[in-house]
């Protein structure tokens, strides 16, 4: 064998094992200990050392010679990737320890990863696994002179709403800092790391002066009346900030909460970044503190309002900081907002309650039996009931269900805090083994026990259809074109079925196919949990990265309207658009009078949360209607509540049938009603729209008490039957019956 020819060998072997992106400073001290690296030696900071390995993706993007990249390794010491130049949606096959359980887990831990890289907003690094995602939102802050790009999309849609980022931030980051060997034997703690960074990034970029943070980017009603990809919004998307005037102590105590957990993750590996995540937490958190106020957390009212208050986060955040700083005076302050925070057992951790996180925390600092009695009460009604006989519903295959509205959410990250807990030595033995088992049948669940995976692009059968705007990939604003979804959305958790195991594969189903980065937070810690014990194989050299596939809006390389070609790459598979699985929704529909009125429930259980559903009204009376001088009555009972407790939510309203049009200022109003089966009617109206002939009108809408407590829809009038929904044009009658 020649000189060159031994050189090819072994620039092709690199190549071969080139994957993923590691950042320059995100290893663990573990690591460092094992390969003998002095990170300060080479006097690199971190944000050079990014620098450089965004250039090297770049150059060997452009065709410069693969050798001078692993040179530039060899030299550094430090392993980079030549980006999406080898990865692919099937990868290469398997690598690392066959795993032992029912699921493979690193491979569940390594797409759940993936989903925050392609939740990603603003410039994007070079390093996402993705060739589908491009740049999008580069102006956002421009309307108050600030720098707000980066962050993470909320859900399926284009808002950036950072109470639950920064939740995500600080679960992933609680993740890491449980589990870090189970992130570094899988391979996975980069990309972890990776997201950390990104997130915390944003919100440190969002806390412009102490006592000025930016809650939110993008208006929520004028995000989801519009739908099509990130990289080609045309909505304004304004900026929202707190201040000491107008405080928000919710949403900045979460984001202390983040930015704390960072500083001990990064504290090793890049102590620099670390001091700065601290610095910010700390200031923020004194901003929460002193104020105790969400007086000024306005805009995100109907999406991701604080319900419990705000003395939750500031338990948490507390905690944490006492964590990263050893000074008690965060852990006197935490425990003395935990006790004013509200003590729901029979809830779950997530995005607006953190307080069974904070006593998590609290019980394993303080060794109190208050913690732990706390916990284990919530924990034991979750899995064999209380002490009183009170426990969860179950679902017929196994789904713990607390909620319609991503119910896998509070099922899996209920399952990483009972793996947590049951971990540590405080939990006794045999309600540690009983939490564990419980934390397991949660994360199968998911993964598909029942035959069929919740996780987008996991197992063989999945969901085709996640609620999600740029992985659907329309260019028409038109939530129906293309019927096949562009693009894999892999490693979202989708929000999962109701009570009796029925899911819908349908985009529309916001309720049961939405994703969120919440969803995912506690669903990768429980991953990593799995993966702890019982191990699993990752895919080599794996993203999504589609043939012939880019960004939407680049030149070229758009989709065709109908969703059925890519201009410069092969056929998307086609999938069913409806997919159902177990009982199906509950469904009813009417005609007469000229019109089709038709309504698919969320829940098809008599008791639920809130009423809700997707609403369709069909014009067949020949001639064109003005939706202004249209209304809906819907009639229920609102059983104790008074009408100013009631709280009614459009989250999607289009006319479909001809030209499609998305509709906006869709309104609904409560007013005391008689008759047999109601007491209450909601009036739904319009502030714009024309029906014309054979047009159909969609509503997504969804009727709750201000906390969520349940109603009982089995005597609602207008649950009965469709066409005891009343429609009204010019303030008369034209379909329906009144009860």
């Amino acid at each position: 064998m020649n000189k060159k020819v031994a050189l090819c060998a072994v620039v092709f072997a690199l190549v071969l094992f080139l994957g993923g992106v590691l950042l320059g400073t995100a290893l663990s001290d573990k690591k460092s200990a094992n390969e003998g690296t002095d990170k300060s030696a080479s006097g690199e900071d971190t944000v050079s050392a990014r620098e450089k390995i965004a250039q090297n993706i770049k150059e060997a993007k452009d065709g410069k010679d693969i050798a001078d990249l692993a040179e530039n390794e060899k030299r550094s010491g430090k392993k980079t990737t030549v980006s999406n130049a080898k990865l692919s949606e099937a990868g290469d096959g398997y690598e690392g320890t066959k795993g032992t359980g029912a699921f493979n887990y690193g491979e569940a831990l390594q797409k759940s990863l993936l989903f925050y890289e392609l939740q990603r907003s603003g410039k994007l690094s070079g390093e996402e696994r993705c060739n589908w995602r491009g740049d999008s939102a580069l102006t956002d802050g421009a309307d108050v002179g600030v720098d707000l790009t980066g962050g993470l999309y909320d859900a399926g849609d284009h808002v950036k709403f950072n109470l639950p980022m920064a939740y995500t931030g600080a679960v992933l980051g609680w993740s890491y800092y449980e589990d870090p060997k189970a992130y570094e034997e899988s391979g996975q703690d980069i990309y972890l790391l990776s997201n950390l960074r990104w997130i915390n990034d944003y919100l440190m970029k969002c806390h412009t002066e102490d006592e000025v943070y930016y809650y939110q980017v993008g208006d929520a009603g004028a995000d989801h009346g519009w739908w099509g990809p990130c990289e080609i919004m045309t909505m304004d998307r304004p900026s929202f900030c707190v201040t000491r005037e107008h405080p928000g102590s919710a949403v900045t105590a979460e984001a202390a909460a983040s930015l704390a957990v960072a500083s001990i993750v990064f504290k090793d590996s890049d102590p620099d970044y670390a001091d700065l995540c601290l610095k910010h937490a700390k200031t923020l958190y004194r901003f929460a503190d002193e104020t105790r106020s969400d007086e000024g957390y306005t805009a995100a009212n109907g999406f991701y309002n604080s319900w419990s208050g705000f003395y939750d986060e500031l338990a948490w955040a507390g905690a944490w900081l006492y964590l990263s700083t050893d000074d008690d005076a965060y852990l006197t302050n935490a425990e003395e907002c935990y006790l004013k925070a509200g003590q729901d057992y029979n809830w779950a951790m997530c995005w607006d309650d953190v307080h069974i996180g904070a006593a998590l925390l609290l019980a394993r600092i303080t060794e109190d039996e208050a913690y732990t009695a706390a916990l284990e009460k919530h924990l034991d009604w979750w899995t064999t009931g209380t002490s009183e006989g009170q426990r969860i519903p179950y679902s017929p295959k196994g789904l713990a269900f607390l909620d319609a509205w991503g119910s896998l959410r509070y099922a899996t990250t209920t399952g990483f805090v009972a793996a947590v807990y049951s971990d540590w030595e405080g939990c006794p033995e045999d309600k540690s083994k009983t939490y564990w088992e419980f934390a397991v049948s949660q994360a199968d669940y998911a993964l598909g026990s029942t035959g069929f995976s919740y996780m987008v692009g996991f197992g063989e059968d999945y969901p085709k259809h996640p609620h999600h705007r740029t992985a659907q990939g329309s260019l028409t604003n038109n939530m129906n074109e293309p019927a096949e979804h562009m693009h894999t959305l892999y490693g979202a958790l989708v929000g999962g079925p109701d009570g009796s195991d029925s899911y819908t594969d349908e985009v529309n189903n916001y309720q049961c196919n939405e994703v969120a980065c919440d969803y995912n937070a506690g669903f990768t810690g429980l991953l990593a949990k799995m993966y702890g014990t019982y191990k699993g194989q990752t895919l080599i050299n794996f993203g999504a990265v589609e043939s012939g596939a880019a960004p939407a809006g680049e030149e070229g390389k758009a989709f065709d309207a109908d969703g059925a070609d890519r201009k410069a790459g092969k056929e998307k598979e086609k999938q069913s658009v409806t997919e159902s699985k177990g009982q199906g929704a509950d469904r009813q529909s009417k005609d007469g009078d000229g019109y089709r009125v038709s309504i698919v429930y969320d829940n098809p259980a008599s008791e639920a949360s809130a009423i809700s559903g997707s609403l369709r009204i069909e014009n067949r009376t020949g001639q064109e209607i003005d939706l202004k001088d249209s209304a809906v009555l819907y009639y229920f009972t609102k059983e104790s509540s008074a009408v100013s407790d009631l709280v009614f939510e459009c989250y999607y309203s289009a006319i479909e049938g001809g030209e499609y049009r998305s509709l906006s200022g869709v309104k609904g109003s409560f007013s005391d009603a008689q008759g047999t089966e109601a007491d209450t009617a909601c009036t739904i109206a319009f502030s714009e729209g024309t029906l014309k002939k054979a047009e159909t009108v969609t509503i997504n809408f969804s009727i709750h008490k201000q906390d969520w407590s349940a109603f009982d829809t089995s005597n609602d009038h207008s649950r009965r039957e469709a066409d005891h929904i009343v429609l009204l044009q010019d303030g008369k009658r034209v379909f329906g019956q009144e009860p």
